[in-house]
């Protein structure tokens, strides 16, 4: 089976005329970028940012704000581009400046400083974001049936991270957080952050109340499931 991609006009960059097309020419791996980009545009990505994300800035003749920063950072981790020395290479790379809208990008030691800036506060506000963006997918899909299907996972510390701890049940140093998902889409709803060394079952009646408040207020008469591993099925 094949498949023709059409040439398609995209509208995020006011500047230029962008398509994308299979005719061949210059090729790179992080094409799908410009259509990231297209559907941060569609969904008006930026206006959340300055809405929900405020983050001090003491910086003096700064080249790029920290919005414009934190655009870049996302846009290297939907690529994969976990580490922060990526930046180093995807500074230089055409595609990510055109998505970017920038003819320059951030360099590793920028990008470095950005997340030594952020805050709890800051952690809390792009946590919302993620919330909002998940509110904006049930808000169009008029989702009135959930399934939410909540779990521990792990999120592996390296060197002297704080209040990081040794799980034996994962053989890493690691956060033990909270994720929520609607799990008939998958769709992610949200990450609660936990440290130390708690059992799963730590604290996890008070995040499931949070959770059931927080989706059945969407609807006058919603339909809420709840499916969760072994942490949660305790008395309270």
């Amino acid at each position: 089976m094949s498949f023709t991609l059409r040439q398609k006009p995209l509208t995020f960059n006011s500047q230029k005329n962008i398509s994308i097309a299979n005719a061949g020419g210059t090729l790179t791996n992080d094409v799908g970028m410009v259509l990231v980009a297209e559907f941060l545009k569609n969904i008006h990505f930026d206006s959340l940012l300055n809405q929900r994300v405020h983050i001090k800035d003491n910086r003096k003749f700064a080249y790029h704000s920290w919005h414009e920063v934190l655009k870049q950072w996302l846009y290297q981790l939907i690529a994969e581009y976990s580490r922060d020395r990526d930046a180093n290479k995807a500074q230089y790379d055409r595609l990510f400046q055109e998505a970017l809208q920038q003819e320059n990008l951030s360099s590793q030691s920028i990008l470095s400083t950005f997340l030594h800036t952020l805050t709890t506060e800051n952690v809390s506000q792009l946590a919302q974001v993620a919330k909002d963006l998940a509110d904006l997918w049930l808000d169009h899909d008029n989702t009135q049936h959930l399934v939410l299907d909540f779990d521990s996972t792990a999120c592996p510390t390296y060197g002297e991270q704080e209040e990081a701890e040794f799980i034996y049940h994962y053989g890493i140093h690691t956060y033990p957080p909270f994720v929520a998902f609607e799990g008939v889409t998958g769709l992610a709803l949200d990450v609660y952050h936990c440290h130390g060394k708690p059992y799963t079952s730590t604290h996890a009646e008070d995040y499931l109340e949070e959770m059931l408040d927080r989706y059945q207020q969407r609807s006058s008469d919603p339909l809420i499931m709840v499916r969760g591993d072994s942490g949660f099925a305790k008395p309270e």
